[in-house]
Formats: C-alpha cells, sequence, structure tokens
C-alpha cells in the first residue's frame, strides 16, 4: 500500500488484492499496446476479462467473510448529511454519492462514484479504489488518503488536498482552484494549470497534519496555513 493506513489485517488483505489486480491489469494493458500496432490485442482482451473476473470474485468472498465492519450495499449513506463514520470496509458504487458534511477517517471503498457530487466532505486515512471517487464534488479536504482510479478529482471545486496520492487518468481535470500540499500524482491530465502547488518539509506538513485532525473545520485550517506560508 502507498500509505500506511490502520486497516485490520483483514482489510489490509483485501487491499493486497485490490492491488494485485490493478497490477495485473497495468501489465496486460502495456502488451495489449504493444500488439495492437501488430493486430493481435484480442487473446489479451479475453485474459484480462478473464483475470479481472477471478479477482472480483476473490474480493467479493473476503468482504462476506469480514465481520460487521464491512458494507457491501449499494448506495450505502447516498444523500446523507453529517454522516461520521471510521473502521469500515466498503464495496458498493454510489457510497456516500451526494452527501453533505461527510467525515471519513480509515475507511477503504471499493466502488465507483464515492463521494461524487458530495459538498464539504472530510477524508482523512483513507483508501478509495474505483472511478470518478470525488467526480463534481464541492469543497472536499482529502488528508493522508490515497484516491485512485479514471477521473477522482475531474470536475471538483475547491478541493485541498494533503500528504496523499491521486492517480488515476484525468485525475483532477477540469477541477477549479484545487490546492495540493505534498500530493504523489502520476496521470496524463492530473493536475490543472491553475492549481496551487505546495511542497512543505517534514515539519510543517507534520504540523498541518496534526492541525486538520484536530480542528472542528480542518478546510477553513488548511485555507489559513497556506495563506501565512505563501
Amino acid at each position: 500500500m502507498t500509505n500506511d493506513f490502520p486497516f485490520t489485517p483483514e482489510v489490509e488483505d483485501i487491499v493486497d488484492i485490490v492491488e494485485e489486480l490493478e497490477s495485473e491489469r497495468v501489465e496486460i494493458g502495456r502488451i495489449m499496446a504493444q500488439n495492437e500496432d501488430k493486430g493481435e490485442s484480442e487473446s489479451e482482451h479475453e485474459e484480462l476479462e478473464n483475470i479481472t473476473q477471478e479477482y472480483e470474485q476473490k474480493i467479493k468472498q473476503r468482504f462476506r467473510e469480514l465481520d460487521q465492519t464491512a458494507i457491501i450495499d449499494r448506495d450505502y449513506r447516498e444523500s446523507s448529511e453529517g454522516i461520521s463514520e471510521t473502521g469500515l470496509a466498503v464495496r458498493g458504487r454510489d457510497a456516500f454519492e451526494g452527501s453533505t458534511n461527510t467525515s471519513l477517517q480509515n475507511i477503504f471503498v471499493y466502488g465507483r462514484d464515492v463521494l461524487e457530487e458530495s459538498k464539504d466532505s472530510e477524508v482523512f486515512n483513507c483508501y478509495f479504489v474505483g472511478r470518478d471517487a470525488l467526480y463534481d464534488s464541492v469543497n472536499p479536504i482529502i488528508v493522508d488518503s490515497t484516491v485512485t482510479g479514471r477521473d477522482v478529482l475531474e470536475d471538483s471545486v475547491n478541493p485541498i488536498i494533503v500528504d496523499s496520492t491521486v492517480t488515476g487518468r484525468d485525475a483532477l481535470y477540469r477541477s477549479e482552484n484545487p490546492v495540493m500540499v505534498n500530493v504523489e500524482h502520476e496521470s496524463r491530465k492530473s493536475v490543472p494549470e491553475d492549481a496551487e502547488i505546495y511542497e512543505l518539509d517534514e515539519g510543517q506538513i507534520q504540523e498541518l497534519k496534526w492541525d486538520l485532525s484536530n480542528s472542528d473545520n480542518p478546510y477553513e485550517i488548511a485555507n489559513k496555513y497556506l495563506e501565512h506560508i505563501e
């Protein structure tokens, strides 16, 4: 895993399987790209489909084996307001889609549209795997987290991302006023030209994260802190 998440061993096992699947997809995609020029990519398409189905079954089974900390329903907290969740593993699309003032900590989510169209979300120590995770969201703050999948923050407004990893094609494409502090990113169209990008030293980033985690309004704290160091 990219970050040191405080997940249980059972959830870490699921994360490992998910990352194995992603590694397989990347490798097969590389081979497909090479063979497309030769018109020989059909077998790789079939292999990718078979491998994906195999891993998806493993992931579903592992979720079933978890205790009550696992949520496997679609639309788990869709359109909710003021929800605070910690220590969950979630498999299912639209888990917190359209929610307002959602606070998530130590959450692993495997599914699309986790916080799509949400407002004022706070995300700490979370791992989101799935397309459109925070697509079209407003004022999200993401701290010590990994968000991976295509279009994860596309069309988002005023996102603040701190000490996190954001990967996947079009990660922040058309995002408005994004602020990135010690953010790892590696994708096409990942960062808009008007993004505010900061690189803090270890002492500064730890101070900022401590202030954020102990604040009732981390979004406001982040803005004030960054104004101070400009």
